[in-house]
């Protein structure tokens, strides 16, 4: 029998996580409850199948790193996110007008697997978030869930199928529709305001004690915590230009980021990637972020395993999501 925990808020609303979570103390579960999900496969996200229950033990150890004990990011990964925060200074924010929209694409693909069984495959999805100009105003999301195309082993390919034809799956309006809700309150949850973004630090040394001083837990170490916050705020894509080149400074003082690939593409777009590896945590698996070395844009971010697994070789990507804005006039 498959067994389902449903996607998390993570999962669910890809780059738009942080417009619906405040800025506050997180880990990388959902910070918002969504409505319950019809039976279906167990899904990660940017998340490495296993760190989450060694992760929480090492909570429970206490195993946090103090502020500032241990550097950096690594000198190469340094002045790279140096020139990028540069860059993304240069490069113009889209504007939008009255009666506008900033749109904000996302095509995205999540590891899933029958629980109880290690057959997987990737769940390819695509999603627009429209957001008015006025942001109490109605704002619409389009998502569709697309026939599943990698498979990892033949039981995840038999798995996908069965997945792809069930009509449940097919007809679930999280999965497949479009949703519309007043102030982009979608299923109660609050919306990040632009006065929150606002009111945060410019100073890659003060933004950086932000995010230490709120940390509460959660997370296997305080740095770890802070990566977390920056690369969820970067993949909603409404962070301004002068905030996103604050973040960039800000992981280059954080230790353990590093460049893992000088080239990379990524839904079509080329750039650098950048991952940190949990040093509490081992090597299972890597969050990367990908950033457009010339205009300095997050481009998307991936999951890569550091180990072979079952029908999963190391330096496989499990997951990946792109991000692309945009303004328009209408929605759908």
């Amino acid at each position: 029998m498959t067994t389902h925990l449903g996607p998390t808020t993570e999962q669910i609303t890809s780059m738009r996580t942080a417009v619906m979570e405040r800025v506050a103390p997180h880990d990388a579960a959902a910070p918002t409850a969504l409505k319950p999900q019809s039976a279906g496969p167990r899904r990660f996200g940017l998340v490495a199948i296993g760190i989450g229950a060694i992760a929480a033990a090492l909570i429970v150890m206490g195993v946090i790193m103090p502020v500032g004990s241990t550097g950096g990011a690594t000198a190469q990964a340094a002045e790279f996110l140096t020139t990028a925060a540069n860059a993304t200074i240069e490069t113009s924010d889209p504007v939008v007008g009255p009666g506008q929209y900033l749109r904000i694409s996302t095509n995205s693909a999540s590891g899933a697997s029958n629980g109880g069984d290690r057959t997987m495959w990737l769940i390819p999805t695509t999603g627009v978030l429209y957001i008015p100009a006025d942001r109490t105003h109605t704002w619409v999301w389009e998502r569709h869930e697309l026939p599943a195309t990698v498979f990892f082993g033949e039981a995840g390919r038999a798995a996908a199928e069965r997945y792809d034809l069930d009509p449940d799956n097919q007809n679930d309006p999280l999965r497949n529709g479009v949703l519309r809700a007043e102030g982009g309150a979608f299923f109660g949850g609050s919306v990040q305001s632009e006065r929150v973004l606002d009111q945060l630090p410019r100073d890659p040394s003060a933004l950086r004690d932000h995010f230490y001083d709120e940390y509460s837990g959660g997370s296997s170490s305080i740095d770890e915590d802070v990566w977390v916050r920056i690369t969820g705020l970067l993949r909603t894509g409404e962070v301004p230009a002068d905030l996103r080149a604050a973040l960039y400074r800000t992981l280059a003082l954080i230790p353990g980021v590093t460049i893992t690939e000088e080239e990379v593409t990524l839904d079509g777009q080329a750039g650098v990637a950048l991952g940190r590896t949990e040093p509490a945590r081992g090597s299972i698996a890597r969050e990367e972020i990908i950033i457009d070395p010339i205009t300095g844009l997050l481009i998307g971010e991936r999951t890569v395993t550091l180990a072979d697994q079952e029908d999963i070789p190391a330096g496989t990507t499990i997951s990946w999501s792109s991000v692309h804005t945009s303004v328009v006039d209408v929605t759908p």
